[in-house]
């Protein structure tokens, strides 16, 4: 038994798995009409080629990722419920289908548009040193600290 708890703080140690994307709200975020952060929902695209989603407009991906995205999508897109936080705060870690994957398209449900992006794409060698913040109605890369 004691090899198993000490097996499981090793793991906590280590951090994500190797196929994941880590993820971090940041308030304000997704204010509502009385100006609090609210939660959102985020999309990972695990993809073959970055070319349709590129393409795609955010209505559709949003609800006909498989038919936006054909032959290009890698399994079922990762959902996310994303809480406002800070951005010294832990991120949390989404894991992600498919090892022939090529890229990591990520997709924001908001209230509204803003400054930042509602979509990113990721090349899937870069997962590994950064975090997807969400921040006011979008999303940023961030180096991973």
């Amino acid at each position: 038994m004691p090899r198993l708890i000490l097996l499981g703080f090793a793991f906590l140690l280590v951090g994500c798995a190797a196929r994941t994307a880590q993820i971090r709200g940041v308030a304000p975020l997704n204010r509502n009409a009385e100006g609090e952060s609210t939660p959102v929902d985020v999309r990972f695209y695990v993809l073959r080629d970055d070319d349709a989603f590129a393409r795609a407009g955010f209505a559709a991906l949003w609800t006909d990722a498989a038919g936006s995205l054909g032959h290009e999508l890698i399994g079922k897109p990762a959902v996310a419920t994303v809480l406002p936080g800070a951005v010294t705060d832990p991120a949390v870690c989404v894991e992600l289908p498919g090892d022939e994957a090529a890229w990591v398209g990520v997709q924001l449900l908001v209230r509204r548009e803003g400054e930042l992006p509602r979509t990113l794409l990721i090349p899937i060698d870069r997962l590994s040193s950064c975090v997807v913040e969400v921040t006011g109605y979008g999303l940023r890369l961030a180096d991973r600290r």
